[in-house]
């Protein structure tokens, strides 16, 4: 183990309120950015607070879908069913996938294989979505 993780042994053992100001003073003891405890604990204090970590992969924490099950929900919640046709039924999915998902607003996409709907005047059955 290195002298580093050794020296800041006592300083993250134990929780309380007081934990993140026990941590950074033994951080700035062990580093010798500080001779002493109370200057550890001035330097720890003078110091703004750090920005809250992102999520992993760096992405911003916030309401995006991470898995597919609550992609296809929250997709499925957003599509204007009403307003889809079959010339604008890509379009508008990839827009509400991006929306659920948070990925960049500009995606290249490949062509779109043909797809066809139901006579609207002549249904086989009814909609799912309206049942």
């Amino acid at each position: 183990m290195s002298d580093y993780t050794e020296c800041m042994k006592p300083w993250m053992s134990g929780g309380g309120a007081d934990r993140k100001l026990r941590f950074c003073t033994g951080a700035k003891l062990c580093s010798g950015k500080a001779d002493n405890e109370a200057a550890a604990k001035q330097l720890c204090l003078s110091e703004p607070p750090k920005k809250q970590a992102t999520s992993a992969g760096g992405k911003a924490p916030g309401p995006c879908a991470t898995n597919m099950a609550t992609l296809a929900a929250c997709a499925i919640r957003k599509i204007d069913w009403d307003a889809i046709t079959q010339e604008t039924f890509e379009e508008h999915l990839v827009k509400v996938l991006q929306e659920c998902s948070c990925r960049p607003k500009k995606v290249k996409t490949a062509p779109a294989p043909v797809v066809t709907f139901p006579n609207p005047s002549n249904p086989v059955r009814p909609h799912w979505s309206r049942i």
